[in-house]
């Protein structure tokens, strides 16, 4: 997620692994319009990547307006695309949508149809009970980000309450100044 698609494309060809590079949406950057990643993905598409696969961005609910959110789930559905995005790694992020919508924030991807089996959130620290039922309901994945949430000390991933459901959970380290305590 973010930018620098082509550097990362790079990278995982010369460390022969497999990827999955998020084409970021982010409403107040020119990098991240929905214009770009029409044009990225089109010309990514054209290469032949083998170990690579695409998915959809659209960095979060503070940053991505609800009908870029809604075109981001469209714009996966037509091109197959994993949709990643960050649930509530704050407080903050969970009073700031109770405020704008009068919901949580995975109620209110609820609300407007975006939660599916090719959603992947990363964080999701500040989830209570009937959010993580919903995410469950919807065959969402969840991602872990041990580093990032020790760096940042907004909460803790619960995992205890998590373990407990049929809900896939992955392991990521969030982004490159996350990495440093590797």
């Amino acid at each position: 997620m973010y930018s620098f698609e082509e550097a990362q494309i790079q990278a995982v060809k010369e460390m022969e692994i497999r990827a999955n590079i998020g084409l970021t949406i982010i409403d107040f950057l020119p990098m991240g319009s929905k214009e770009k990643v029409e044009k990225l993905i089109k010309r990514l598409t054209t290469k032949q990547l083998t170990t690579i696969q695409f998915s959809i961005a659209p960095h979060t609910i503070y940053t991505v307006s609800k009908e870029n959110l809604i075109l981001a789930k469209s714009f996966a559905k037509k091109h197959n695309l994993l949709i990643h995005t960050h649930l509530p790694e704050t407080e903050k992020e969970v009073k700031d949508c109770l405020k704008k919508y009068k919901m949580k924030p995975v109620e209110f991807l609820e609300k407007i149809g975006f939660l599916n089996k090719n959603c992947v959130f990363a964080h999701c620290v500040w989830l209570d009970d009937k959010e993580i039922e919903i995410l469950e309901k919807r065959n969402c994945s969840l991602v872990y980000n041990p580093t990032s949430n020790m760096k940042l000390a907004f909460g803790v991933f619960p995992w205890n309450k998590i373990r407990q459901r049929k809900i896939n959970v992955c392991l990521e380290t969030d982004d490159p100044a996350s990495k440093q305590f590797f």
